[in-house]
């Protein structure tokens, strides 16, 4: 029906790159997952709460139709493994201004697996917008289902082309989960009420970090949080 259409209707922008092949020599300053930070001058890094990615907002400024970040500056993700929390930083600070910081193993926790898997391993990534219809089991068959005018007037919108499937890492729609938890609330204020910022795989979870609109709207990045699905 319309109403569902509507309801199921996002904007995302999925994250290019490789998740099975490192990147060598990346620029300081440029989107990535994991690996070593490029932070501010002067940044305090939370006990056990490891870099999980970084994205330089100016790269997002020409592309993302719903215009709700700033345009200059970065964006940082931190993951706690250990009890499942994490947390966002936002810095408008110039490229010029940041330097490669980490803190050693026993800071970190003490667990050279985990410390390893987040530090070693590095992953540049760039952007590929779209719109998508998020109907469970129905994401492919959208294109016959919509007039093609219809389809066209939301490229032409959102200046990106249709998906018919999910990405498990991207940002904006909706996060993905592994045992379909989201299907049970996914007309709730709950759902509607918060933007999802950040989502990757890390080992077999998906993890979501997610911030209420409101929050966004006031750039209050701390109150972001985590939420996670594992297979």
């Amino acid at each position: 029906t319309p109403d569902v259409l509507a309801k199921s209707l996002h904007f995302v922008i999925d994250f290019d790159y490789n998740p099975y092949t490192p990147s060598k020599n990346i620029p300081k300053g440029k989107s990535k997952i994991k690996g070593i930070p490029d932070l501010p001058k002067g940044f305090e890094w939370t006990p056990e709460y490891f870099f999980h990615a970084q994205i330089n907002l100016s790269e997002l400024a020409e592309i993302n139709a719903l215009n709700n970040l700033p345009k200059t500056g970065m964006l940082y993700f931190f993951l706690n493994p250990y009890d499942g929390e994490g947390m966002v930083h936002y810095h408008d600070v110039e490229i010029k201004d940041l330097e490669k910081a980490y803190p050693d193993c026993e800071f970190m926790g003490g667990d050279e697996r985990e410390y390893n898997a987040f530090k070693n391993e590095e992953y540049e990534f760039g952007f590929k917008p779209g719109f998508i219809f998020n109907i469970s089991e129905y994401e492919d068959k959208v294109p016959e289902m919509l007039p093609k005018d219809i389809i066209e007037s939301l490229k032409q919108l959102f200046n990106a082309p249709l998906k018919t499937n999910s990405a498990y890492s991207n940002m904006f729609g909706q996060p993905w989960f592994c045992q379909g938890e989201d299907e049970l609330d996914a007309d709730s204020d709950y759902t509607h009420n918060n933007i999802l910022l950040f989502q990757s795989e890390h080992g077999e979870a998906n993890i979501h970090y997610q911030i209420d609109r409101d929050d966004l709207k006031k750039l209050i990045f701390n109150e972001a949080f985590v939420t996670f699905s594992t297979t």
